[in-house]
Order: C-alpha cells, then sequence, then structure tokens
C-alpha cells in the first residue's frame, strides 16, 4: 500500500484521493448502513422503506455506472473524478438537510455520478503506477490492499460520528464530516492539476 504513496508526487495525491473516497464511502453505502440508521430514526422507516430506498439506489446507480465510459472519454479522467467527488459532497450535504422521503431519494439522483468517479480515480493510478514502472497486477493489488486497510478503520470512525452527533441531538453531523472530507478530497484534485504530468 505505501508503494502508492512513495512513486511520485502524482501517484501520492491521486491514492489520497482514492483514500477519502474509501473513506467516505460507508457514510452512504451497504445495506443496513448509517444512512438508513439515520433514516429509521429521522423519519422512522421500517425494513419496506428500506428495502425500497435500496432498491431505488441500485437501479439508479446501474446506469450511472454503465455511462461512466463515455462520461471518461468527453471529460477526461480527472474531470469525471472530480466530478463523482462533487456528487457525492452534494449527496451528503443533501441527506444533513433532508426531512422528508423524497428528500433521500432526489439525494440519490444527485449522487449518482459518484460511481463514475471512483472508476475513473482508479483508472488514473492505474496509468500514473504503470508510468513509474508498477504492473497492473502489482496497482490493483495495492489499490485493494487500500480499500481493506481504510475500510477497517473508518467504519469504527463513522460509527463514532454517529454516536458522538446523536447523543447531541446532532446525528446529521456525519454527514457534515463527510462533507468535508469530500471538500478536501476535491482539494487534492486540484492539487494534482498543478502537479508536473497532469
Amino acid at each position: 500500500v505505501l508503494q502508492l504513496f512513495r512513486n511520485g508526487p502524482r501517484l501520492a495525491w491521486l491514492s489520497a484521493m482514492m483514500t477519502l473516497d474509501y473513506f467516505v464511502q460507508p457514510v452512504l453505502g451497504g445495506h443496513n448502513g448509517i444512512l438508513q440508521v439515520f433514516q429509521a430514526d429521522r423519519l422512522g422507516w421500517g425494513l419496506m422503506q428500506r428495502g425500497r430506498f435500496e432498491s431505488f439506489s441500485s437501479i439508479v446507480s446501474l446506469p450511472a455506472f454503465l455511462s461512466a465510459p463515455a462520461l471518461i472519454h468527453r471529460l477526461g479522467l480527472l474531470n469525471t473524478a472530480r466530478l463523482g467527488i462533487v456528487s457525492t459532497a452534494l449527496n451528503l450535504v443533501l441527506n444533513t438537510v433532508a426531512r422528508s422521503s423524497w428528500q433521500f431519494y432526489v439525494a440519490v439522483l444527485v449522487g449518482s455520478m459518484s460511481k463514475g468517479g471512483t472508476q475513473a480515480l482508479t483508472a488514473l493510478i492505474a496509468s500514473e503506477g504503470a508510468t513509474v514502472g508498477l504492473g497492473q497486477g502489482e496497482i490493483q493489488g495495492m489499490i485493494w490492499n487500500l480499500r481493506s486497510v481504510v475500510g477497517m478503520g473508518s467504519g469504527l470512525f463513522w460509527g463514532g460520528v454517529f454516536a458522538f452527533g446523536t447523543r447531541r441531538g446532532i446525528p446529521a453531523l456525519i454527514f457534515v464530516v463527510a462533507t468535508v472530507a469530500s471538500l478536501v478530497q476535491l482539494q487534492f484534485g486540484q492539487r494534482l492539476g498543478s502537479v508536473k504530468g497532469a
């Protein structure tokens, strides 16, 4: 994993962006994830409402995922990655202020481009890794290890943030913190644009 950060500044910035991408994912994704707990707390959603929302999320994400190659072709890898980060940040902001069911559904639609951003970021790392002499299998293994390492800590972190905010009557605090993380990720993307070879 550390080799991703030791093979030049460009690959290091890309890897930092990917780290934050994996770091924020548990807040919005996954069956019985934090978002669903938040929705159950705020709106009193039961299994039926949660299942309906998960189905809608899956349906929305599929065309966005399939359209990512065309979007990458049109915008380029880095701009597509940035678009994905902005999409995630807006999703988080909308979840912060949501007070009714339809607003959560709108948030999913707005955040649908995040998967394409992750695809673009993965492709950027693979491309940059190849330029510094890393094999594709080696790069993919490092990315997988990075995801595993970040996943082990991020779940505990976000669980703690959610518990902290809930105890103080601000359960949406988790979305505020995650939005800040996404904005930092976007800033890394801007910094990457000024690195030689970007």
